[in-house]
């Protein structure tokens, strides 16, 4: 646009008006052909209202006149009232620039002033902000907390002379605490904020009046926070007015434990909770007899209070409690003491942690399958309230914590090599007991394995795994993979961690009657035939999703253990087949989706049914109640008969009925033709009736018809 021959801040022409100037370019130069506006000492004038907050820079030059580019700003919409933002003067000719932050709720006036007694043109540009320069202001501070030197949390009357103020803002920011006395502002104390944006200012010396209290903050570039933080107001008493009073004494009012209330003053678990009432905000100090407790705790505003124990020893137990108040007063000893017996059961041991497993935060690939490309691995448990667990790889400590809430979690504090660990806890009380430990957690961290540390002659014989899985081995000092040929697959120890040996002969009888070790067959032959090695690994699944793998012809567990668990290629379940003879009301899809522990052994449906499914109440199909069948029918009961059996070779005729939701009887007197045929009505309606749309029978139930006399 053309220059404006004005020396006047009302007469400004503003700079693609309604706009944001962000990132875009605007000229403002003389006119080829017009005269100089340039004469003596004047200034040219420019305006613009940004439409959003962000970073702006202006150049301006060459040009023989312009001397100097100065940025002032006012508030929107207002008569101009300026102040100056700084600027940046001519450079020899060249161009000079100025960057600065700019707010949609100002307007900001460039004003353009030439060199005293010369004439000539100049260009004024907007350009894309230098990224390098930092112009953005931070986010407000935060006082998260205000307290007095004790940590003590304060009212809105204190009689305190020194208040302490606590937050967070941008982590090196310097943050400025504002104080208003009299109506005067005044600077009451800086601090510069830590790496995780913590500040902590001491305001000393207060003396009695009413105060402001409020927070800005400049980051390490010098941008001031645009505002400042929420505003606090303080009325500090005189001295002669200072609290003397004590607080009323505390008043106990339950105890309780994990398990809930004591009622009886027993608690058979060493860790307890206490609650009471109080004065408001005062601090509750809990003893045993003459000694304190654990952590003093605040009141709440209505003065109700909780406190929880450390994990004590069997003893017998006293406990009272005192009140403190802000301005430090010490209440009497509450009233009633609260009287409790720990008695540990078992002469005082402790219930060993429970439940490890892998938080699923740490949990890579294939999720649940204990493995994981983190090397550092949270893990998580159950222990009672207050004990301390100790995770441990072997003998090795990994880190401990206090169990709250019932759980614990624990990350190692030194990252774990790749491989296989099997991880265990114990818990320990301040009493100096402790636990059996818990039930190991197998946990192997991925990484690319090098293909060296496998045996040449059984590539998929994971050596790491194997010892650290039976420890008994590694003790003896003996070869791994002679070991396991010559003593662990007979043993139905595994290879490698997705290689199950009893699924494997489970699944194929030919190689369990061959006598042959199953992990060389899968090598050898296995894969090759479709053969899977376990339930947790399908290698025809594998191969179809990985036609990389496939199209090399390499063996799926072999580049899974090498290379796939590392580039969190996904595990694929296997599905069990039948292997033997079928009894005709074994439903083997049925009995594989509701028994995941036989899926997982590979053990033939029907073989395990009558091996042992039958006896631990398992049933056969949708349609076979065995706890039914035997509550119904005592003499089979009594006798110890397979139910199923009993039903496919004289309960049918006998017109006995499977479960409540099927009824032999009603079946045949609904299916004609398979009454005439003579079949058995259940096997009939799993094999037949289902796809043909028929409809089971429920066993209907007859009431007793009441007296009428």
């Amino acid at each position: 646009m053309a220059a404006p021959a004005n020396n006047d801040i009302i007469n400004a022409i503003a700079i693609n008006p309604g706009a944001s100037l962000v990132g875009t370019t605007v000229e403002a130069s003389a006119q080829e052909g017009e005269s100089n506006y340039f004469g003596g000492t004047s200034s040219v004038w420019y305006s613009f209202t940004p439409a959003e907050n962000g970073a702006v820079a202006f150049s301006f030059g060459p040009g023989s006149a312009a001397e100097s580019l100065i940025i002032w700003s006012a508030p929107a919409g207002t008569a101009p009232s300026i102040a100056s933002l700084g600027g940046v003067t001519n450079n020899g000719g060249s161009a000079s620039s100025v960057q600065f932050f700019a707010r949609a709720d100002q307007t900001y006036y460039l004003q353009v002033g030439s060199i005293p007694g010369t004439e000539g043109e100049f260009t004024l540009a907007s350009v894309p902000p230098d990224p390098a320069i930092d112009v953005t202001p931070p986010d407000a501070p935060v006082i998260g907390a205000i307290t007095d030197l004790q940590n003590n949390p304060v009212a809105d009357t204190v009689t305190v002379d020194t208040l302490v103020f606590t937050g967070t803002a941008e982590p090196g920011a310097t943050v400025t605490l504002r104080q208003n006395f009299g109506g005067q502002d005044t600077n009451a104390g800086t601090a510069v904020a830590a790496n995780d944006g913590t500040w902590r200012i001491e305001v000393p010396g207060l003396v009695a009046g009413d105060y402001l209290f409020g927070a800005v903050a400049a980051d390490a570039a010098g941008n001031a926070s645009l505002t400042a933080s929420q505003i606090f107001d303080f009325t500090v008493t005189p001295t002669d007015q200072t609290d003397t009073t004590p607080p009323d004494a505390p008043v106990i009012v339950a105890i309780a434990n994990s398990e809930g209330a004591v009622a009886d003053g027993v608690s058979a678990l060493p860790v307890l909770t206490l609650s009471g009432t109080a004065e408001a905000l005062s601090t509750i100090t809990v003893f045993n007899g003459n000694e304190t407790v654990g952590t003093p705790v605040a009141a709440d505003a209505e003065g109700n209070w909780t406190f929880t124990t450390p994990s004590l020893p069997e003893a017998s137990y006293s406990f009272t409690a005192t009140a403190t108040d802000a301005a430090g007063n010490i209440s009497t000893t509450s009233p009633t003491p609260a009287v409790v017996e720990i008695d540990l059961p078992a002469g005082g041991t402790l219930e060993a942690p429970a439940a490890l497993a892998l938080d699923p935060g740490s949990d890579s690939g294939t999720v649940g399958n204990g493995m994981t490309t983190d090397a550092t691995p949270t893990i998580t448990g159950t222990a009672a309230d207050g004990l301390t667990v100790t995770l441990y790889n072997g003998e090795t400590v990994l880190g401990s914590a206090v169990a709250e809430g019932g759980t614990w979690a624990i990350t190692p504090e030194q990252a774990l090599a790749a491989g296989t660990y099997q991880l265990t806890a114990i818990a320990s009380d301040m009493g100096g007991n402790i636990s059996e430990l818990s039930d190991p957690l197998a946990l192997t961290i991925n990484a690319f394995r090098d293909p060296a540390g496998f045996p040449s002659s059984a590539p998929a014989f994971d050596a790491q795994y194997y010892l650290a899985m039976n420890p008994d081995v590694a003790a003896a000092g003996a070869d791994p993979l002679a070991h396991y040929m010559e003593f662990g697959w007979h043993e139905g120890r595994d290879p490698n961690a997705l290689f199950d040996v009893a699924y494997y002969l489970n699944q194929n009888q030919d190689v369990a009657a061959a006598g042959i070790d199953p992990l060389a067959h899968y090598t050898d032959f296995g894969w090759r035939e479709g053969r899977e090695p376990s339930y947790a690994f399908s290698g025809d699944l594998y191969l179809q999703n990985n036609t990389d793998v496939a199209e090399a012809g390499l063996n799926p567990l072999v580049h899974y253990l090498y290379f796939g668990m590392a580039e969190e290629r996904a595990a694929f379940q296997s599905t069990p087949e039948v292997t033997g003879p079928q009894n005709p009301l074994v439903d083997a899809q049925f009995y594989f989706e509701n028994n995941p522990d036989v899926a997982a052994s590979g053990i033939d449906p029907s073989r395990h049914f009558a091996e042992f499914g039958w006896e631990e109440g398992r049933d056969p199909n949708a349609f076979f109640d065995v706890d039914y069948y035997l509550a119904t029918y005592s003499d089979v009961a009594e006798a110890g008969l397979d139910p199923l059996q009993h039903y496919l070779e004289f309960g049918a005729r006998e017109q006995r009925d499977p479960s409540a939701a099927f009824s032999t009887s009603g079946y045949l007197a609904a299916n004609a033709d398979v009454a005439a045929d003579g079949i058995n009505p259940l096997q009939h309606y799993l094999q037949f009736g289902i796809a043909e749309g028929r409809l089971p029978v429920p066993v209907t139930v007859l009431e007793p018809v009441p007296d009428l006399v």
